[in-house]
């Protein structure tokens, strides 16, 4: 798997995904009109990455400040596939007071 880094825009987010390091990451807003189109992809070269790794650690951070839950379908399917990954959730929200 190739690095890949792709800008987020106002409804599809940021991606970094490092296989060097094994560290994949993934911020901003997630309301995308194609989420199949923008995340399938994705998902597929992650996969194929989690197949030859023999059990090497594995870490998803998330700085999202908004996904949809079709974007979460994704997230979770990527992320649950592979038993050795930690992910790290990353909240910019205020508490409401």
């Amino acid at each position: 798997m190739d690095s890949v880094r792709i800008d987020g825009t106002e409804n599809a987010p940021s991606i970094d995904f490092d296989p060097g390091s094994n560290v994949f990451r993934m911020g901003g807003m997630s309301y995308l009109e194609d989420v199949v189109e923008f995340f399938k992809p994705l998902m597929a070269d992650l996969q194929s990455h989690f197949g030859s790794l023999n059990g090497t650690d594995v870490v998803f951070e998330f700085d999202m400040v908004y996904f949809n839950s079709s974007s979460a379908r994704f997230i979770l399917q990527g992320t649950s596939k592979n038993a050795f990954a930690r992910s790290r959730w990353h909240c910019c929200c205020t508490p409401a007071s």
